[in-house]
């Protein structure tokens, strides 16, 4: 099965499975979305604890886990 990036179509590899081709996402644009995401959140005055933990390194899974 040939994985592709779901953002750019970049691949990104095999692996064994049914299908002949599956999506996810490649790391360049999970850094580029989770920056986006990022920037979203500081700044946006409603909610300055969860933009201050972002700023200080803190990921989006531990924010809301």
């Amino acid at each position: 099965m040939k994985i592709v990036c779901a953002w750019c179509n970049r691949d990104m590899g095999e692996r064994a499975g049914g299908h002949d081709i599956t999506h996810g996402i490649c790391t360049f644009c999970k850094a580029q979305l989770m920056d986006e995401m990022r920037q979203i959140i500081i700044s946006m005055e409603r909610y300055p604890v969860a933009s201050y933990k972002l700023a200080i390194g803190t990921s989006l899974f531990e924010l809301y886990t």
